[in-house]
């Protein structure tokens, strides 16, 4: 691989840059940062687990930096530019990636659109048919198909949900976070579900144990897990 990588004067990487955060893990509340990319065949490579003390832009710019720096340093061959960074809906982990990466196609998390949106419609008669229209939405394959069909379904939703088809329109239509279908990414090249989010999950059910350690306790294990199960 070495030998390969070697041989390249520049490569530029045309993956989905990955970045989410998990909580719970620690006595001082601090939130625990992945940032990982997924490849074609959609699986998930870790490539940096931090732990910050501020939720900030500046506090993840310092963290995505970092990282592209030491890429840039460990192979100086590779451009690392990723085609696509992907996050939930906060703002300051996006505004961190595109400061860092401003070419790339910003993507959100179609999980939690979703979740919002069931979270939204609790209490509502017309909610399956309304998740249904979502999962019809996110199937697009283009602007033009994805506005047709918002309309129609705008319309019959105001009827009878006016509050849910106005918060809708304006979070997730208009909003920062509006790049959740597929036409968004390339085919087999990314999907629009964080693949960090498993790997939040798998941290707290099988390495924490859904447990709270000191921080310094937390880095030491924390080490030993990356070392002999993501390398």
């Amino acid at each position: 691989m070495l030998n390969t990588v070697s041989k390249l004067h520049s490569w530029v990487a045309p993956w989905v840059l990955h970045m989410d955060c998990t909580f719970k893990l620690n006595d001082n509340e601090f939130p625990l940062v992945i940032l990982g990319v997924t490849d074609g065949a959609q699986q998930l490579h870790v490539l940096s687990i931090s732990i910050v003390s501020h939720r900030t832009t500046e506090v993840y710019q310092r963290v995505v930096q970092g990282l592209k720096d030491l890429v840039s340093k460990v192979l100086p061959q590779v451009t690392f530019m990723p085609a696509y960074v992907m996050t939930d809906a906060e703002l300051a982990e996006r505004r961190a990636l595109l400061s860092v990466f401003p070419e790339a196609q910003p993507l959100m998390c179609y999980f939690h659109v979703k979740k919002a949106c069931e979270d939204k419609l609790r209490g509502n008669a017309e909610k399956e048919l309304i998740l249904q229209d979502l999962t019809d939405l996110h199937s697009t394959l283009s602007q033009g198909e994805f506005e047709t069909k918002f309309q129609t379904m705008f319309r019959r939703w105001f009827v009878g949900s006016s509050d849910f088809a106005l918060y809708f329109y304006h979070q997730w239509v208009q909003g920062d976070f509006r790049e959740w279908q597929i036409f968004r990414s390339a085919p087999g090249v990314a999907s629009t579900n964080n693949a960090v989010e498993s790997l939040n999950a798998n941290i707290k059910k099988y390495f924490t144990c859904r447990k709270r350690f000191k921080l310094g306790k937390l880095c030491c294990m924390g080490f030993v897990w990356f070392r002999y199960n993501m390398l």
